[in-house]
């Protein structure tokens, strides 16, 4: 598994000419009120934190899209945009117009311990 994974670059695969929703590479998850890769097409990055969306931190950055999300409290709408984060991606417009993006993640060490992130690792990690 990935020790300490840093930052890995994802592409996205473009909207069909028929729609206009985006695919994403990897989704999120809300656990313990931190973000983690819920699923990629990388497996091994599975269950590392997500910090930073091309450089801003991830809450910051879905920010526009949490304003629009029903709910009462910040944790239930931050639950709710993972839940059905296909949909909240291409309603936001947060990806409209990237080719890809990069990720800075905490990934669990083999024993189980926390990695440190260290930048520049792995590019082109999770494209097909």
């Amino acid at each position: 598994m990935y020790a300490g994974a840093g930052l890995i670059r994802f592409e996205l695969d473009p909207p069909e000419a028929s729609n206009s929703s985006y695919t994403t590479p990897a989704s999120v998850a809300l656990r313990y009120v931190k973000f983690v890769v819920d699923a990629a097409r990388d497996p091994g990055l599975a269950g590392a934190e997500v910090l930073e969306f091309n450089g801003v931190p991830f809450r910051a950055f879905i920010a526009p899209a949490l304003e629009r999300v029903p709910g009462e409290t910040a944790p239930y709408r931050e639950y709710l945009f993972c839940r059905d984060q296909a949909d909240w991606w291409n309603l936001s417009g947060l990806l409209s117009g990237l080719q890809g993006f990069e990720l800075r993640l905490k990934a669990r060490c083999a024993d189980n311990r926390l990695g440190v992130p260290q930048a520049g690792l792995a590019a082109g990690a999770g494209s097909s």
